[in-house]
């Protein structure tokens, strides 16, 4: 920007608004940071997944007391997704958070269940938490782990904190956007009663309405259809039973899938589907078949796609004012604080030139671009079914963006980066690894890999997680175990202090703790 931004105006609470205002309040605070929403549009009260970067940023970056967020929150501890997906026995995989020894439990089990202690734990339905003979908590929560949360709790618990830091909270509802010259940038904002804001900064929180990015300024919209055929979702709630496993579940539907989160009270779930093979009755039918117990479901319309710019003129678009690819992945809460850590790093270095703002769009646009093609994966190999929606993903879904990866693959049974694919990538969680495991999950042949590990020493380290997980608690019991003794998670707190601000990694690798082996201990 020309001038040093001294006033930011966040248009939109959610918690794209409340997760930015907060970033900007604790690591900038001789920013004015102003968030205004509207109080009559309402929170959807959807389970939300994420990823391992958001208990580090809420904790790290913002600061945010672990202990009072799970007694408010009441957040369930997420070790990975579990996809019901491809056609190859037993008919599930996981996809487990952190390093993975694919190659070793490939050749020595004959499949990837067992390639790391998280997978382990996560097809036994235990959390990394255990209880000695002698009443010892035993806690593995420095292991790398997310959560699952309830959106009303969360961006309830956000907006009190965002009110206990002091910054401007405004109940308005925007009616116009000035705009300076010919979609310059925005000179003020007006409501319907006439107030008339303006900042120096502002950034569009506004959700799908994108109302100053895309609607103010103009800024076109790149559609990942193409890629990406579902846009819509039921979303309700449904009984869990008593059992709250610490996974992610995606499911295959006939024209589309299913997600489940899991939280203490409830499951929350939704029928991620495409309107061109179903309607929206017909998919309620069947989702209310496969879960008889949920509620009366809501529907939600999306596109898959992103903005032109990330950054135009004097508005930074977040969330999905920005860009919204399939909900498989947990992208959005996590791809969210990538993007605040841009507009940290940038606001923190106010001499650099206009022309940055061009570089750092480029790079925020090239990081959605793969992971549009990451997602297609998931469609382009998935052989569960056969009906009209499957059959139009496997003959018509165009991966060839990074054919190099899947010709590497083919060829040595590894993905390796030979082109500049290697830099589009935002994190480690959606790289090489991630690749891999989406095509072996989904049964794509590649050439058998010569395992790392002797088969005895493998053996030995199988047994030794065995014992553990055997020992582990189950989800309900920990967060019974957290209620009375909350200091059991000082440990955790320390793991992520050790490894610092979860927005400082240009890769991600640092910010969410990969560990070099999958670890028993």
């Amino acid at each position: 920007m020309n001038k040093p931004v001294k006033s930011v105006g966040i248009v939109g609470g959610g918690t794209a608004g409340y997760l930015t205002a907060l970033a900007l309040r604790k690591n900038l605070p001789h920013l004015d940071v102003t968030l205004i929403e509207s109080s009559a549009v309402p929170v959807i009260g959807v389970g939300e997944a994420t990823t391992p970067l958001m208990p580090q940023f809420l904790h790290v970056d913002l600061g945010l007391e672990i202990a009072e967020f799970f007694a408010q929150v009441q957040p369930t501890l997420k070790l990975g997704i579990r996809f019901d997906w491809g056609d190859i026995p037993p008919g599930f995989f996981n996809y487990p958070f952190g390093q993975l020894s694919l190659a070793d439990s490939l050749a020595h089990e004959g499949h990837i269940l067992n390639c790391s202690f998280r997978s382990m734990l996560m097809t036994a339905s235990r959390v990394p938490m255990a209880i000695s003979s002698k009443g010892k908590v035993i806690s593995g929560l420095d292991q790398m782990v997310a959560y699952h949360l309830e959106n009303q709790r969360f961006v309830g618990y956000l907006k009190s904190q965002a009110e206990r830091s002091g910054m401007a909270l405004v109940d308005a509802r925007i009616v116009e956007v000035e705009v300076e010259g010919e979609r310059d940038g925005v000179a003020a904002l007006h409501d319907e009663y006439g107030r008339s804001f303006c900042f120096d900064l502002y950034v569009d929180c506004s959700g799908f309405r994108s109302l100053l990015m895309g609607k103010a300024l103009g800024s076109g919209f790149l559609d990942y259809s193409a890629s990406l055929f579902t846009d819509s979702a039921l979303i309700a709630a449904a009984a869990h039973r008593g059992e709250v496993r610490p996974y992610t579940k995606a499911e295959t539907m006939d024209a589309g899938w299913c997600w489940t989160t899991l939280l203490p009270d409830e499951d929350h779930c939704g029928y991620v589907f495409s309107s061109a093979f179903l309607s929206v009755d017909e998919a309620a039918a069947e989702m209310r078949q496969r879960l008889p117990s949920m509620g009366t479901p809501r529907l939600i319309r999306f596109r898959s796609g992103r903005r032109r710019h990330f950054w135009k003129a004097n508005v930074v678009a977040m969330g999905n004012a920005y860009a919204f690819v399939e909900p498989l992945e947990s992208t959005a809460l996590h791809m969210l604080i990538r993007q605040i850590g841009v507009l940290f790093s940038a606001l923190r270095n106010p001499q650099r030139p206009p022309s940055s703002r061009a570089a750092v769009s480029r790079r925020v646009a090239a990081w959605w671009d793969y992971l549009s093609w990451f997602l297609a994966l998931h469609f382009k190999f998935n052989r569960r079914l056969t009906t009209p929606f499957w059959k139009a993903c496997a003959d018509q879904i165009d991966i060839s963006r990074h054919a190099e990866l899947l010709d590497a693959f083919r060829h040595s049974g590894k993905v390796t980066w030979e082109s500049d694919s290697s830099r589009c990538y935002p994190d480690p969680l959606w790289g090489p690894q991630g690749v891999e495991v989406m095509l072996r999950g989904q049964g794509v042949e590649g050439p058998p890999l010569p395992p790392s590990t002797p088969s005895e020493s493998w053996r030995r380290w199988i047994e030794k997680c065995a014992q553990v997980v055997e020992r582990s608690e189950h989800q309900l019991d920990m967060l019974e175990l957290i209620d009375s003794r909350p200091e059991v998670l000082d440990r955790w707190l320390g793991h992520f202090q050790r490894v610092g601000p979860a927005f400082s990694a240009t890769t991600g690798s640092a910010a969410i703790g990969l560990d070099s082996r999958p670890n028993g201990d």
